[in-house]
């Protein structure tokens, strides 16, 4: 069954690459910078970043002011090494084409902050859930290159729950099973193109998938593994959710190894963990933190899921971003009732640093989770509701986690993935999280996000079932996604679940 699927991938990957037109391959227009321009890095750990500008096409970069220990590839725009010293270095990027040159400072700050603004990148788990493979991690980073993803900020391609085997190797560490041969060779050549890859793992004795986790009962829960014959895969012991919750593996075991794991990581090259476990509690978090500290390489930790309201600030102590939600479905009700309601609430834990996840964006085509999934299947979100999922996340900063087929991509998701205001809006460097605010209409909210320009970001949002307008209460204000200019009192369409955003407003409160 999975050679057949990784046969289809391929083929799959090599007609829609071969036919794809990168969105940067537009004539005449000057080099734009986009992703981020402040990175984290602690000192003497390794650095990459791949410097992302669009058109992509006939660009040409250099990067002046290079510290002692970093160096730069302008072919593969790739900057690497370490700096050993803690500091602010400010560095100056030029990018020029056939149309005309632009420069800007890429902040490097060495210290203990890592991420400092939210990633952007992919995982595996909507898209082929139990099915996920080297080949398949392969596809997707060889597409984010191919259709140009790479050039607007997109870095990381996660792999999610169902990957592990046995533990064991000189680490005493979990190994991959048969559909990950080589993981160090994967790694290497994922940051060959200039991204970096992501991993999981949980605390527990097994994973919500039924794998083993980090710890686990002196031997005791091979008691409650499943006979072969019963298991969906040979790995699979405890059996497809809720298995660990009927076996009673949903707790952390007598015997730690997530030490192990977090060295095993490294040295496989991983930039990237999701750590899943409920609830998120604060000494184990800082227990994974230290050991990830202790490393020797800079991982990013992604606390899941449904972190408690209350630990906020400790946990933004020792992690990067925490789920702020259970898991998020491909419906209306799931993405507004998260994104309008209960992100809300989590605004003033979130900084450089430290970000309040409400789980991936479900655009494009999907899969099932928990199953095996052969091929993909539309979104359910009409295209109106993936495109205020896009925006309202980019303006509350929040991680941009896809979870869809990128090689099959249509250009309408791609486009949605590549607005190259809405990214500069998402990767602000003040990050912070947008604020709602009501209108003198019931149905439409708007958000406004400060940016480090001085001026805000706007979005307005119609959660009404039918279709609304609104007088635009800004003058020569730029509307992001019809790049039309409003007036003052004009009408905005808001169709259905729909939404404007609006940039460079200086005075964001509006008369209800």
């Amino acid at each position: 069954m999975f050679k057949m699927m990784q046969s289809v991938l391929i083929g799959v990957f090599l007609v829609s690459a071969s036919a794809c037109i990168s969105a940067g391959d537009a004539s005449g227009e000057e080099p734009r910078f986009t992703g981020t321009k402040r990175i984290g890095a602690r000192p003497g750990h390794p650095i990459q970043h791949f410097v992302s500008a669009v058109p992509a096409e006939n660009l040409k970069l250099k990067i002046s002011n290079l510290p002692e220990g970093l160096s730069f590839n302008a072919k593969t725009q790739v900057l690497t090494g370490k700096i050993e010293k803690p500091g602010t270095y400010v560095l100056e990027v030029t990018a020029t084409n056939g149309a005309g040159k632009t420069t800007r400072p890429l902040t490097l700050e060495i210290g203990e902050k890592i991420l400092l603004t939210p990633p952007m990148g992919w995982n595996s788990w909507y898209c082929y859930s139990e099915s996920v493979s080297d080949t398949a991690i392969r596809t997707i980073a060889q597409g984010m290159k191919s259709r140009g993803l790479i050039n607007y900020g997109w870095q990381y391609v996660n792999i999610d729950d169902c990957w592990q085997s046995e533990r064991g190797g000189k680490l005493n560490a979990i190994q991959p099973n048969d559909r990950f041969p080589d993981m160090k060779k994967m790694c290497d050549d994922i940051h060959a193109m200039g991204l970096k890859v992501g991993i999981y793992s949980t605390p527990w004795v097994s994973t919500y998938a039924g794998f083993i986790g980090g710890s686990d009962d002196n031997g005791a829960e091979k008691e409650q593994y499943l006979p072969l014959e019963k298991r969906k895969q040979k790995y699979q012991v405890f059996g497809g959710w809720p298995g660990l919750h009927r076996r009673k593996m949903d707790h952390t075991g007598t015997r730690w190894f997530f030490d192990n794991d977090v060295k095993q990581w490294a040295e496989w090259g991983f930039d990237y963990v999701k750590v899943d476990w409920k609830p998120n509690d604060v000494p184990t978090t800082k227990r994974i933190s230290d050991a990830i500290r202790n490393s020797g390489r800079d991982i990013v930790l992604s606390l899941s899921n449904a972190a408690p309201h209350k630990s906020r600030h400790e946990l933004a102590k020792y992690a990067q971003l925490w789920r702020t939600t259970g898991d998020i479905h491909d419906a209306w009700g799931s993405i507004s009732g998260i994104g309008f309601n209960q992100n809300n609430n989590w605004a003033d834990a979130q900084k450089p640093g430290a970000f309040n996840d409400p789980d991936m964006l479900q655009v494009g085509a999907i899969g099932t989770p928990n199953t095996i999934n052969l091929k993909f299947r539309p979104s359910r979100l009409t295209y109106e509701e993936q495109r205020t999922q896009v925006s309202l996340w980019s303006l509350m900063a929040s991680p941009l986690m896809v979870s869809c087929d990128i090689v099959g991509m249509d250009d309408s998701t791609f486009a949605l993935l590549t607005n190259v205001d809405l990214i500069d809006i998402h990767q602000d460097v003040l990050v912070v999280q947008a604020k709602k605010q009501k209108t003198d209409c019931k149905d439409i909210v708007y958000y406004v996000k400060p940016l480090e320009d001085k001026t805000h970001a706007v979005g307005f949002f119609n959660l009404s079932k039918d279709a609304q307008t609104y007088p635009c209460p800004y003058d020569n204000a730029e509307e992001i996604w019809s790049k039309r200019i409003y007036k003052k009192g004009e009408l905005i369409q808001l169709p259905t679940h729909g939404c404007a955003v609006f940039k460079g407003i200086q005075n964001p409160e509006i008369a209800k």
